[in-house]
């Protein structure tokens, strides 16, 4: 053990995003003990967060620890392929809910036990205690080894760098900074309301990426014809191609649809909506823009009829309402709906780091 107190010590945060108070909890993780594990999840998750982003800062900055970095669309694919008991809480649910789901994170899905969790939070010695006494347990008291709780060393909390841009900036790693403050922009609407062009003349202006909708890719690769198996492709393909967007950005990416999207057309070819497809429809944005079917349907020979595009644009209405995500409507010709987005943009009005709240 190297004349280390413990042999595997926990580490679990949302580190949404990854800033320099978490970086020195993982170096004093590293010096207590031999092996460190570091488990990150968050419901909803924050824009420019995603699991995979989230994994890329942890395995940075804590090359030797093990990470594991979920979201709610893998914990609903272990669920429907692997018998997995549980669904990830919520940021809101109790303190059971979450001690109960990194329990078996540790023990039933890593297959591993730990001696001590370290924490900066004021709940660590509850957690401790609660894994220590288990039903199943791990035959040992767990320990909980406090770090700087009072943010003395390291004066950042995660809620204040969300909510500065310019505090992030101060308080994250340059290469934390880069990805973290690249604002997600996402187009939705019905069939024929220019979100493709929208989203293509934006990144063009703004020389950033744009994230393609894979559904029309995939739809024209298999003739026409889409699986329920293939729209949790979809969901899948749509969020990972983001990330990989998000890594080439400078300040923005322009997202032509999104998993929201997915499960739209689940409700219209198969009146279902999988609880895979419902993740990954919590992606969230820094701001979302609805594309609204004021102008005639431009038959392009794959889209359906007016009708179709009126009952699509409802949908979106009614779901964002319940999804609780603030939309801009886009109205009129190409060129106004350009400017609107534009003004937001450059008049700061995209708001720095909003999350979608689950219903």
């Amino acid at each position: 053990m190297a004349n280390k107190p413990y042999r595997r010590g926990l580490v679990v945060g949302k580190f949404s995003p990854f800033h320099k108070g978490h970086e020195y909890l993982l170096n004093v993780a590293a010096q207590h003990c031999s092996e460190v594990l570091v488990i990150s999840y968050s419901r909803p998750e924050f824009p420019s967060c995603s699991a995979a982003v989230r994994a890329s800062w942890l395995k940075q900055f804590a090359p030797n620890a093990r990470v594991l970095s979920v979201n709610a669309a893998t914990v609903e694919r272990w669920r429907s392929e692997e018998g997995w008991p549980l669904e990830m809480p919520l940021n809101s649910d109790d303190d059971e809910s979450h001690r109960e789901f990194t329990y078996k994170l540790i023990a039933e899905k890593l297959k591993l036990d730990i001696d001590v969790v370290l924490t900066s939070e004021d709940y660590g010695d509850g957690f401790a205690r609660y894994l220590s006494h288990h039903e199943k347990g791990f035959g040992h008291t767990v320990q909980h080894v406090c770090v700087d709780r009072h943010r003395l060393i390291v004066p950042v909390s995660g809620t204040a760098v969300r909510r500065s841009n310019t505090l992030a900036e101060r308080k994250v790693n340059s290469t934390v900074w880069a990805d973290f403050k690249v604002q997600k922009i996402c187009f939705l609407g019905a069939e024929s309301t220019g979100k493709t062009t929208l989203s293509k003349l934006l990144a063009e202006a703004y020389d950033d990426p744009v994230v393609d909708e894979y559904g029309r890719t995939l739809w024209e690769l298999n003739n026409g014809v889409l699986t329920p198996e293939d729209l949790v492709k979809i969901g899948q393909t749509q969020t990972e191609n983001e990330d990989k967007a998000q890594q080439l950005a400078r300040n923005y990416i322009f997202c032509d649809t999104s998993p929201l999207t997915t499960l739209c057309y689940s409700d219209a070819l198969f009146n279902d909506r999988p609880r895979i497809l419902e993740a990954f429809a919590e992606q969230p944005y820094h701001h979302t823009f609805l594309c609204e079917p004021d102008f005639p349907l431009v038959q392009d020979g794959t889209r359906k009829d007016e009708a179709f595009r009126a009952w699509q644009h409802g949908w979106y209405l009614k779901v964002l309402r319940q999804r609780k995500i603030p939309y801009t409507a886009l109205k009129g010709p190409l060129s106004k709906r350009v400017q609107m987005v534009k003004k937001c943009i450059e008049q700061g009005a995209l708001k720095f780091c909003s999350s979608a709240i689950i219903s």
